[in-house]
């Protein structure tokens, strides 16, 4: 499997399964570093499309769409996304379309009509809408599957320490839709 994924220097308690690294200590933190990291590193390696002056501009966001974005978002599905997370996420979409765009920060152009100028989706919506159809799945299935039990899992038992709770997998469907 090493070679279907680029790095191979996993922290100690971790587990990189079919490119997507699981740990048990940090949360999705050093995941969700990685896949943004890795997007900018597909980003980059396709330098030649996006500097290409012969190439039509709805044709690069086209590319952005098909292979940028999957990078990005590769298993927000399982992720609990804190706002900072969502904030990253669009964050990086926007400094990718202004590179595009070569627009720069200074040339003050508010992130709405950046949006409305490449024509394309949210990064963010797009993962909230990956969630979504990936909880539709999982409340379909049987108690007894292992998708199910996996998703569903809180390995938080007994008293918690202080502070604030920590986000579970299951706590933006409850934010969006209200308790059943």
């Amino acid at each position: 499997m090493a070679g279907l994924c680029e790095g191979g220097n996993e922290p100690a308690g971790s587990l990189k399964a079919i490119c997507q690294l699981v740990t048990f200590s940090q949360r999705n933190h050093k995941e969700f570093n990685r896949r943004i990291s890795s997007a900018w590193k597909a980003f980059w390696s396709l330098k030649f499309i996006w500097t290409d002056k012969t190439i039509n501009r709805n044709l690069k966001f086209e590319a952005l769409e098909t292979c940028i974005i999957p990078v990005l978002l590769y298993g927000c599905q399982t992720w609990t996304l804190s706002e900072r997370q969502r904030s990253s996420i669009q964050t990086c979409q926007r400094k990718m379309q202004r590179k595009i765009l070569g627009i720069t920060l200074r040339d003050r152009m508010t992130n709405e009509t950046l949006q409305r100028l490449t024509n394309t989706t949210d990064a963010e919506e797009r993962a909230t809408a990956t969630k979504w159809t990936w909880g539709r799945h999982v409340a379909r299935l049987h108690q007894t599957r292992w998708t199910r039990a996996i998703t569903m899992w809180d390995p938080y038992v007994g008293k918690r320490g202080q502070g604030r709770p920590r986000l579970r997998w299951s706590d933006m469907f409850t934010k969006e839709a209200g308790k059943q």
